[in-house]
């Protein structure tokens, strides 16, 4: 049902159509929240409600998705507010859309070394969380975190080459430090992935790091 200039709620009994494991309302006008009784739906792979006017905050009951297999998450170009709830931080997902909402707070949660998730774009959002401390998924294709209020340093651990992403970039943030030397030859790691930060440095910026001289 994309693109079909949907103006209305969406609708609270698709909860009831427990077989349903695709479900597309993107680019619609639907308005309002997003029903809690989604979360019902045990058999649900994809969720596609971007670029509509859904507006209020993510409920804790995203929770209750299948934790084993949850469903894909496209929540982009919405007015949701608040944080994310903690209960995804469950989720061993394989992509979550969360840009351009007007999200805050720690994100971090999203984030796990065993995870088997493909993309996170959680771009053009309010969050604030140190990526340094965070251990990403290794099968990351995609890891899109410009436009926020990071900080921190990019974590070395980006640098290995165990994480063959195609795109990266954390621009427009507020992150320091060394840019980890092995990525600047990925493909999507060039300058433009780096820009408008606050202090960072490395070969692929104009500004040279400074180390303190040791006694």
């Amino acid at each position: 049902m994309s693109s079909l200039q949907l103006s209305s709620p969406i609708p609270k009994f698709l909860s009831q159509v427990s077989k349903l494991v695709y479900l597309n309302l993107e680019n619609n006008q639907c308005t309002g929240s997003i029903p809690l009784s989604l979360s019902e739906l045990k058999n649900l792979e994809s969720l596609f409600l971007e670029r509509n006017r859904l507006i209020g905050l993510m409920s804790k009951s995203f929770g209750q998705f299948n934790i084993i297999n949850p469903p894909n998450f496209y929540f982009s170009h919405n007015q949701l507010t608040g944080s994310i709830p903690k209960s995804l931080g469950n989720f061993n997902f394989g992509l979550i859309d969360l840009s351009r909402i007007k999200l805050v707070g720690d994100a971090s949660m999203l984030f796990n070394l065993d995870r088997p998730t493909s993309k996170i774009d959680i771009s053009w959002n309010l969050f604030d969380f140190d990526p340094s401390i965070v251990r990403f998924q290794k099968g990351l294709d995609i890891l899109d975190l410009s436009h926020n209020r990071i900080r921190g340093s990019i974590p070395k651990q980006l640098g290995q080459d165990v994480f063959p992403m195609s795109l990266f970039n954390v621009s427009y943030n507020q992150s320091c430090g060394e840019i980890p030397t092995q990525t600047n030859t990925r493909i999507g790691f060039d300058e433009s992935a780096y820009i408008h930060n606050r202090c960072s440095c490395g070969q692929l910026l104009e500004s040279k790091c400074k180390y303190a001289k040791m006694d």
